[in-house]
């Protein structure tokens, strides 16, 4: 008897395990991103501003990744905490999403002239596993009454 109730057991556990590595399966991408190319670094006559990963690959694994923004002037820079997220499949970006209960502080930041901001991207926010690939992380700027995006590119190995 105690050996079917250990077989059922082991039975029971390994649905388990196996019903939650399914759940975590990458889901298709479909919603093209409407941001067509963007460049990681913006020089303009009145800002010169770039925006880097800590590292250019990292591993499926990865929770979160460092990133720079540099403000080499001469104006001031205004923006937010929100990004994006977008994977490149057959040449073509797709925005990654959200989980439903992710939000972003709306906090206005500001950067001035020489200075620089460290954030992260807390990719466990995602709706998404990530799979060997190309991604890119999408920010918003504004100074002098001009929108800015960027983006800054990294590989998944």
């Amino acid at each position: 008897m105690t050996r079917k109730l250990f077989s059922l057991f082991v039975a029971m556990l390994a649905l388990m395990m196996l019903a939650a590595c399914s759940h975590a399966q990458t889901k298709l991408l479909t919603q093209k991103s409407v941001h067509g190319e963007l460049p990681s670094k913006s020089t303009l006559p009145e800002l010169t501003l770039e925006m880097v990963t800590d590292q250019t690959e990292y591993p499926s694994s990865t929770k979160e990744i460092a990133f720079e923004i540099k403000n080499e002037g001469p104006a001031t820079v205004n923006f937010g905490t929100p990004y994006y997220v977008e994977k490149r499949e057959q040449g073509t970006w797709y925005e990654i999403p959200f989980k439903d209960n992710v939000a972003f502080t709306e906090i206005g930041l500001m950067l001035a002239a020489g200075e620089g901001y460290q954030g992260k991207i807390n990719l466990t926010d995602l709706n998404y596993s990530l799979t060997t690939g190309e991604y890119r992380m999408i920010k918003r700027f504004y100074a002098n009454e001009k929108e800015i995006l960027l983006a800054v590119v990294f590989q998944v190995k």
